[in-house]
C-alpha cells in the first residue's frame, strides 16, 4: 500500500507537482480525495486511482489498473466501511439504465433499483453511486444489508457506514437521524429484499427528518413507499448478452476470437440463460474447460434443470439455477460440502476460519470454488454472491442439513474467536479488533442459532458473547453486548459458563448506568465462580464505586481486585485495576498515589504491547499533569492517546483526551486552540452519556475552564472557534494538535 501511494506521488511529481486543487478540477472530485490517495493511509478505490492518473495526464490506465490490483491483493485490511465497493470489471449493456437512474436521482430523493436475482442490480448501483457522489457535498456511503438478518440492526449498520460510533444508551435510529441532519449525502442500501419492511420504515423516517439525504436502494421488489421511484433492471438484450459472454470468454482465454459457429452457440447460450448477467458470467468461467458448443449442449439437456422440484419456477429463475446446478455438479464432493457450509455465513468468512485444522482437502476445495467463481477471494476473506449463497441454503434445506451446517458454523466461529481472544491483549490488538468487527455478522448468526437451539449449543453461544466483552467495550456496542449476554445467560443451563458471563454482563451494565443490575450480577458471579471470575467481578464492583462513589470504596475494592489478578497472573485484569486506582486518586487530588498506580499500569501495557486500554492510563496521567505546575508535560501523553484512538475509535477515550488537551492548551496560552479542542471534545462525547464519565471533580474543572475561555474573548469569537472544532477535517485537526 505504501509502495503504491509512493508511485502516485512520483506520478504527480513527474506531471509538474501540480497542486491537488488543480488536479481535483481536472478529475472533477474533491482535493482531499486525491491527497488521501497519495498519503498511503489506506488503499484508494480504483475510481479514485483512475481519476488521479487521468488528472496527471496518463492516457493508458491499464498498467495502473494492474498495479492497483496487485496492491489490493497484498492488502489484507478490509476496505473502509461505507466506501463504494470497487468493481474493476467492465460494465457492458447497462448505459441506458445507468443514465436513467442518474436522472431519477436528480429529481427524486428515493430511488430503488429492482429486478430478479443475478440481473446486476448491485453492479448498476455501484456505477450510479460512483458517478453521482460528486454531486453531493458529503459524497456517497455504501451500506451492505445482505449480512444482516435482524431489522433492529439496520440503523447500526448505517451508522457504521457513516463512521459514527454507536451510542449504547441512545436509540440507534434516533442517533442515526441526528447524524444525518445537515448532511448532503447519497446513502446506498444494497440487498434490501429480506429486510424490506424495516428498511421501508427507516427510510421513511430519514426522508421525513432530513432535507439533504437521498437514498438509492437495491431490492428484488419495491419497498412500497409513496416517495419511491423505481429503476427496473431487466435481462440484457440478446446482443448485449452475447457481447458480455464473449468479453468474459476473452478474460479467461486470452487471445480468443470466436468463429461464426462460436457466435451462434454464444447467442443460443445467452437465450438459454435469459440474458441474466450473473448466469452468463458463471457460464463463461466454464470455458476454461469446455467449448461453447459443449456448454450449449449441457444447457440444452434436461439435466440442466437439476434441482427444480417445484415445477412452477419462473423461467429466469430456472436459467440462473440451471447455471448454479451445473457449477455444483462440476464440484468435487469436498467443494460441494464447503459451498453449502459457507452458505450459512453472512458477509463472507475468513480463510483461517474455514481451513484451520481441516488439512489440504479444505484448501483444495477453496481453490476449486474460487476457480469456479462460486467464491471470491478478497485478500484473506472468502465472499459469496447473495444469489450463490441462497442456492447453498436451498441445497442444505432440501437435504435436511441446515442444522448440521449451523453447528459447524457455530464451532468455527467459536474457535476463530478464541484464537482472536488469545491475541487481543498484545501487539496485534488493532488487527484483532478489525478482524472481529468484520466477523460480527457471523458471530450474531452463531449466537442466535445456539441460544435458540439450547443444550450444548447454547453454552457455546454464550461463550462467544462473554468472550466478546472487550469488543463490546472497545467498539462502543455495550447495549448489543448486554442483549446477547442476557439472552445467553437465560438460555444456558451450564452453571460454570453462566458464572463467567455474569461479570462480563455486569461490566457492560456499568457503562449503561444500571447500577442495580451490576450489583446483582457481581453477586451471582462471586457465589459460584472460580478465582478469575471472582477477580473480574471484584474489578467491576470497584468500577461502579469509581463512577457512583464513594471513592474510598472504589480504591479498597480495586486494590482487592489487583491482588486477586496478581495471584493468578492475569496482567490484563491487573492493568484495568491499576487504571481504576490511579483515576480514583486523580479524582481525590492525590498525585503522590495516583502516579505510581498509573505508571505501573502503563508499564504492564508496554510489556504486552497493549494499546487500547493504555489510552485511559495516558488520559489519567495527562489530566493530572494538566492541573500541575508544568501543564505542557501532559502534551506527549495526551497526543499519544489520541494517536492510538485514531486507529481504535473508542469515542469515550477520544473525547476525554481532547478535553484534557483543551485544558493544557488554555494553561499554556493557546486560547484559540483550547476552544477548538473543547468544541471537538463535546462533539465527540456520546450524546446520552455524561461528560467526563460523570466524574464531578473533573466536570467542575471543565466548567471553570470553559467559563474562563468564554471570558477571554467575545461571544462571537468563542462560538466560531467552538463550532470549528466539530468541523475540522482529520488533517486540519492533526495540524492543530501537532502545533501545540
Amino acid at each position: 500500500m505504501a509502495e503504491f501511494a509512493g508511485a502516485l506521488r512520483r506520478l504527480r511529481d513527474r506531471s509538474g507537482a501540480l497542486p491537488y486543487r488543480t488536479l481535483a478540477r481536472r478529475a472533477n472530485c474533491a482535493p482531499s480525495t486525491l491527497s488521501d490517495a497519495a498519503a498511503g493511509r489506506r488503499l484508494p478505490s480504483w475510481p479514485v486511482v483512475s481519476a488521479f492518473v487521468r488528472a496527471c495526464g496518463v492516457g493508458d490506465e491499464s498498467p495502473w489498473l494492474a498495479r492497483w490490483q496487485a496492491a489490493a491483493n497484498r492488502t489484507p485490511t478490509p476496505a473502509p466501511v461505507g466506501r463504494i465497493p470497487d468493481d474493476p470489471a467492465s460494465f457492458l449493456g447497462r448505459d441506458d439504465e445507468l443514465d436513467g437512474t442518474l436522472r431519477l436521482l436528480e429529481s427524486a430523493r428515493m430511488v430503488t433499483v429492482t429486478g430478479p436475482g443475478g440481473v446486476g442490480k448491485t453492479r448498476l448501483a455501484q456505477r450510479v453511486a460512483a458517478q453521482a457522489q460528486i454531486d453531493y457535498k458529503n459524497g456517497a456511503r455504501w451500506v451492505e444489508l445482505a449480512d444482516l438478518n435482524d431489522r433492529a440492526l439496520i440503523a447500526r449498520k448505517i451508522l457504521s457506514a457513516l463512521d459514527q460510533p454507536p451510542d449504547p444508551i441512545r436509540d440507534p435510529e434516533e442517533q442515526l437521524l441526528a447524524a444525518l441532519t445537515g448532511r448532503h449525502l447519497l446513502l446506498v442500501l444494497d440487498n434490501c429484499e429480506h429486510l424490506a419492511a424495516g428498511v421501508a420504515r427507516l427510510t421513511r423516517e430519514i426522508l421525513t427528518h432530513t432535507t439533504g439525504v437521498s437514498i438509492l436502494a437495491t431490492s428484488r421488489r419495491a419497498l412500497g413507499l409513496p416517495e419511491e421511484h423505481l429503476s427496473t433492471v431487466g435481462p440484457l438484450s440478446p446482443e448485449q448478452a452475447t457481447d458480455l459472454l464473449l468479453e468474459r470468454a476473452r478474460a479467461v482465454l486470452p487471445g480468443y476470437e470466436p468463429g461464426e459457429t462460436d457466435l451462434q452457440c454464444a447467442q443460443r447460450i445467452c437465450e438459454r440463460l435469459d440474458g441474466l448477467p450473473l448466469a452468463i458470467e458463471f457460464a463463461a468461467r466454464r470455458l476454461r474447460t469446455f467449448s461453447l458448443a459443449q456448454l450449449l449442449e449441457y444447457l440444452s439437456a434436461p439435466s440442466a434443470q437439476l434441482g427444480d422440484d417445484s415445477g412452477v419456477r419462473h423461467p429466469r429463475q430456472a436459467s440462473m439455477l440451471a447455471t448454479l446446478d451445473w457449477s455444483h455438479e462440476l464440484c468435487s464432493p469436498a467443494a460441494r460440502r464447503l459451498w453449502c457450509d459457507l452458505s450459512v455465513y453472512l458477509g463472507g468468512a475468513p480463510l483461517e476460519a474455514v481451513t484451520a485444522g481441516a488439512g489440504a482437502e479444505a484448501f483444495g476445495a477453496v481453490s476449486e470454488l474460487v476457480d469456479q467463481s462460486v467464491l471470491v477471494n478478497a485478500g484473506q476473506r472468502l465472499r459469496m454472491l447473495e444469489t450463490v449463497r441462497e442456492y447453498g441454503i436451498r441445497r442444505l434445506t432440501a437435504r435436511g442439513g441446515l442444522a448440521e451446517a449451523h453447528e459447524r458454523h457455530l464451532d468455527r466461529c467459536l474457535a476463530y474467536l478464541m484464537r482472536a481472544d488469545a491475541e487481543w491483549y498484545g501487539p496485534k490488538q488493532l488487527d484483532v479488533l478489525r478482524r472481529v468487527r468484520a466477523e460480527m455478522p457471523n458471530f450474531r448468526v452463531a449466537m442466535e442459532y445456539g441460544m435458540d437451539a439450547g443444550g450444548d449449543a447454547s453454552l457455546r453461544a454464550l461463550r462467544i458473547a462473554r468472550t466478546l466483552w472487550w469488543f463490546w467495550l472497545a467498539s462502543g456496542t455495550v447495549d448489543e453486548g448486554r442483549d446477547w449476554l442476557e439472552k445467553g445467560i437465560a438460555a444456558c443451563d451450564d452453571p460454570a459458563e453462566r458464572h463467567d458471563a455474569y461479570w462480563a454482563c455486569a461490566y457492560v451494565y456499568v457503562l449503561l448506568g444500571d447500577t442495580k443490575r451490576v450489583g446483582e450480577l457481581c453477586d451471582l458471579a462471586v457465589e459460584g465462580g472460580g478465582k478469575a471470575t471472582i477477580a473480574w467481578a471484584t474489578l467491576v464492583r470497584g468500577l461502579i464505586a469509581l463512577v457512583s462513589g464513594p471513592l474510598e470504596e472504589s480504591i479498597e475494592v480495586s486494590e482487592s481486585a489487583l491482588r486477586r489478578f496478581e495471584e493468578i497472573g492475569e496482567d490484563q485484569g491487573a492493568q484495568h485495576a491499576l487504571s481504576q486506582l490511579g483515576i480514583a486518586e486523580v479524582l481525590r487530588g492525590n498525585e503522590d498515589r495516583a502516579v505510581p498506580w498509573l505508571e505501573q499500569g502503563r508499564h504492564i501495557a508496554a510489556e504486552h504491547g497493549e494499546r487500547w486500554h493504555r489510552t485511559y492510563l495516558l488520559w489519567g496521567l495527562g489530566t493530572l499533569r494538566s492541573k500541575g505546575s508544568d501543564p505542557a508535560s501532559a502534551l506527549p501523553m495526551l497526543k499519544e492517546g489520541l494517536r492510538i484512538q485514531e486507529d481504535f475509535g473508542d469515542q469515550r477515550a477520544v473525547a476525554a483526551n481532547l478535553e484534557a488537551l483543551a485544558w493544557v492548551s488554555a494553561a499554556i496560552g493557546a486560547t484559540d486552540a483550547a476552544v477548538v479542542l473543547l468544541g471537538r471534545s463535546h462533539w465527540a462525547w456520546p450524546e446520552a452519556e455524561s461528560r467526563l464519565f460523570g466524574f464531578s471533580a473533573l466536570v467542575g474543572i471543565g466548567e471553570r475552564n470553559e467559563a474562563a475561555l468564554r471570558a477571554s474573548m467575545t461571544p462571537a469569537a468563542f462560538e466560531t472557534a467552538y463550532t470549528r472544532g466539530g468541523e475540522l477535517s482529520s488533517d486540519e485537526f492533526w495540524d492543530l494538535v501537532d502545533d501545540l
